[in-house]
């Protein structure tokens, strides 16, 4: 048995806030913003909250599934209730019962590091449904008056739901790792008035290292090349960082896909965000390579190398191979 990703989904909320916005608050030319991150507008959270923005995220991924969801994963750095989980509170407003529902907080690679242990539960404890989801509502902790925070970091929520199916599995490699000695280069305390401390040039140097030598292995190991690689999907935190690793790397331009631009820096919630955008747009193929990267607090980081399956696929994968000697 395998694992396939058999539904995505996300939730923006409805604020847009332009760079002219935040330009003016913090003195800064114009387009001083866009030359710096790559940004051009993010969402805020005002009307949504951190659960509902991943309870509606969840519903889209689940969709017309009909069956029983066995495991619930959710992951933010930004939560304010210490129990119960948030994983719980989705649940219950899904009327979902799993087996096992739990959160994980590990920043920026939450969501990758939530799908690897995901599928691990799935398999371990023969769950057929997963769900997995990020929600993030970066902008509350944020320092207005800084402007390497306040300018790159947005909200919004992914998910993705799990499915057991025989003779299939996504997963094809992956590569993690954490340097904990530069723990403090990135963090937020806990409390309602805190706001996220961050050493820009740190940041940066460690994640286009982290981003070039954790793809180059994983790439070595399977053998691949980026020419291989039908979508590469990386965390969404900053243009700069995401040109400078590629020039390294060399992947086509139109293979990396990111909605940066016009989401910000939606942390944990970034890649799946991006995913379901790409999906729903008809962007992923039947067998596409996708490549997942993320980097950042703790410092750590998780590259996930998987193979795409679609919901049309699904149900003639699961009939053909219950027929064949898999």
């Amino acid at each position: 048995m395998g694992i396939i990703i058999s539904g995505t989904g996300s939730y923006l909320p409805k604020r847009v806030v332009a760079n002219s916005e935040l330009e003016e608050s913090l003195g800064l030319p114009e387009s001083w913003i866009i030359r710096r991150t790559g940004i051009v507008e993010r969402r805020y959270a005002e009307e949504e909250t951190l659960l509902s923005m991943a309870i509606e995220a969840s519903s889209r991924a689940i969709g017309s599934e009909s069956g029983e969801v066995g495991l619930v994963v959710v992951h933010s750095s930004t939560r304010q209730k210490a129990f119960p989980s948030m994983a719980n509170d989705v649940s219950a407003a899904l009327d979902i019962k799993p087996k096992i529902a739990f959160d994980i907080t590990s920043g920026c690679v939450g969501f990758l590091q939530g799908l690897l242990t995901a599928t691990s539960y799935m398999e371990r404890f023969r769950i057929d449904l997963g769900l997995v989801v990020a929600s993030e509502e970066l902008s509350r902790y944020v320092d207005s008056s800084d402007r390497d925070t306040a300018v790159l970091f947005g909200d919004g929520a992914g998910a993705v739901l799990l499915k057991r199916c025989r003779g299939t599995d996504v997963l094809l490699e992956s590569d993690s790792g954490t340097e904990s000695s530069l723990g403090n280069s990135l963090f937020l305390e806990m409390g309602t008035n805190s706001k996220m401390k961050m050493n820009g040039g740190e940041v940066y140097k460690f994640a286009v290292r982290t981003l070039v030598d954790s793809v180059s292995r994983l790439l070595g190991v399977s053998g691949l090349k980026p020419a291989d690689i039908d979508a590469l999907i990386p965390h969404q935190s900053n243009g700069r960082i995401l040109q400078a690793a590629n020039k390294q790397l060399g992947f086509p331009e139109d293979r990396i896909f990111s909605d940066l631009a016009f989401l910000g820096n939606t942390g944990s919630a970034s890649i799946p965000i991006t995913l379901d955008r790409a999906n729903s747009k008809g962007k992923l193929s039947q067998g596409d390579k996708v490549l997942f990267v993320s980097y950042g607090a703790g410092m750590s980081w998780t590259t996930v190398l998987t193979e795409w399956v679609s919901r049309k696929e699904e149900r003639s994968c699961i009939l053909e191979t219950a027929f064949q000697d898999y």
